[in-house]
């Protein structure tokens, strides 16, 4: 009964063992199918579509043997100007994430150089939005100035004007009481 028990554990234990070797195994293939994926959508220049699909394998296959090629070809895609979804950040997010792997000094260099041009991409980036805040800002100004002003003009305008016609009547004031002083000397 004891080595019937111990058999039966035993046994459990080994499927168990394989059951884990055989999860193992279909993660890795998935890992595989979903590069594939992404390396077609890239081949077609779908670069949207290929960055998600290696963020994808990259996020969810950390221990496949697919890991690194996913990680490089995200942070690459995220900073491909042509991707219409690049993203300094996540591109940036990547490529730190693949220096920590072992790579050749050569690579490590090359990787270090992309996340420098990167980051520099990300504050130039940030600058540039901030920029163009200003520029937004400061054509609102202008154009409430210029609002400003063309209506200050039309005011000084009709100022002018009236500043003409109180001229005219103050004339024809002047020349009525010229002549009622007359009137008045000649009586």
């Amino acid at each position: 009964m004891m080595h019937r028990v111990f058999g039966l554990a035993l046994a459990a234990a080994a499927l168990a063992g394989c059951g884990t070797l055989l999860g193992e195994h279909e993660e890795e293939a998935e890992a595989h199918r979903q590069v594939e994926l992404a390396r077609t959508l890239e081949a077609a220049s779908n670069l949207r579509e290929a960055a998600h699909e290696y963020s994808i394998v990259a996020e969810r296959f950390p221990n496949s043997s697919v890991w690194p090629t996913a990680v490089r070809k995200a942070a690459l895609l995220y900073a491909n100007p042509a991707n219409p979804s690049r993203n300094d950040s996540i591109s940036l997010a990547w490529f730190n994430a693949y220096q920590a792997l072992s790579l050749s000094p050569q690579e490590k260099e090359i990787v270090q150089s992309h996340i420098a041009l990167q980051g520099r991409m990300k504050t130039l980036g940030d600058e540039l939005g901030r920029q163009r805040d200003v520029s937004d800002s400061l054509s609102v100004a202008v154009k409430k100035l210029s609002a400003t002003v063309t209506a200050q003009g039309r005011r000084t305008q009709d100022v002018e004007a009236q500043l003409r016609q109180a001229t005219e009547e103050l004339k024809k004031l002047k020349e009525v009481d010229v002549r009622l002083s007359k009137n008045r000397r000649g009586r």
